[in-house]
């Protein structure tokens, strides 16, 4: 099989969030993200994709913190 591509028993397809139900999801993550979880945190605690939720975020207004991955010197 190529790398990358799930086995057939591995594929999830996640539940589509539509109307009040992902306003009210994007609302959640946010108070989540601003309240110190990380972005893949977020993420796994709603079982979505960093880049769904990530997208959910931006929808609900979020003001991203700077990335310090990798530690920036100073």
């Amino acid at each position: 099989m190529p790398r990358g591509v799930p086995a057939a028993g591995h594929i999830r397809k996640l539940p589509k969030l539509a109307g009040a139900e992902r306003k009210r999801i994007a609302t959640a993550m946010r108070k989540d993200y601003e309240y110190g979880l990380t972005l893949r945190q977020v993420a796994a605690k709603y079982g979505r994709s960093i880049g769904g939720t990530r997208g959910l975020l931006l929808e609900a207004g979020t003001a991203f913190r700077p990335n310090t991955r990798g530690g920036a010197a100073s």
